[in-house]
């Protein structure tokens, strides 16, 4: 049917959108523009603007946080769902993107391990002194883990139990040798 309408058509492609030129069998012509069909890898990509607007709530929220974010503003992944921490742990992986946690850590905010022995006290007694409101620290990850501010930034009386970083440092000792006996058949 098809075939009795039409006379011949070309085809051509520029940039991103295909040019077709309709020849019909009464001499009348016409000119249809469609775009290039995506591959299904860039119809999975997540979109620019989703991409863009996680960069920058990365500097300042967590990975959950972020994926609620991101879906209040309408945004849906590659795949057309709803942005969870898992897609956005995927977006910061492939687009090789700090997290938050990372954020914090280049701005000077210090572990427990590394907060603990400068107060001479057990991870464990500072994680009390977080909870009990004693050290000021931020919630960084999905985790619940806390990274802490710095001695200067903590209330005086922590920087008053503050041991210099001098100090920690391992003193260098000559191996510890042990005598061993030996096994087997006499």
């Amino acid at each position: 049917m098809v075939a009795m309408l039409i006379a011949d058509v070309t085809l051509d492609r520029r940039d991103e959108h295909i040019h077709l030129g309709i020849r019909f069998r009464g001499g009348a012509r016409t000119t249809v523009t469609v775009p290039v069909p995506l591959s299904a890898w860039r119809m999975r990509q997540t979109h620019p603007n989703a991409l863009a607007r996680a960069t920058t709530l990365l500097h300042e929220h967590t990975d959950a946080r972020v994926a609620d974010m991101l879906n209040g503003e309408g945004f849906v992944t590659g795949a057309g769902d709803p942005f969870d921490s898992a897609a956005v742990k995927w977006i910061r992986r492939r687009w090789r993107l700090p997290s938050y946690r990372d954020h914090l850590l280049a701005a000077g905010k210090l572990t427990a391990s590394q907060l603990a022995p400068r107060l001479g006290i057990s991870e464990t007694q500072l994680r009390v002194w977080r909870r009990t409101g004693r050290v000021n620290a931020t919630c960084c990850s999905n985790k619940i883990e806390y990274l802490y501010d710095p001695i200067e930034q903590q209330p005086a009386f922590i920087g008053a139990r503050a041991t210099p970083d001098h100090v920690l440092e391992p003193e260098h000792r000559s191996p510890r040798t042990t005598a061993t006996r030996a096994r087997g058949a006499v």
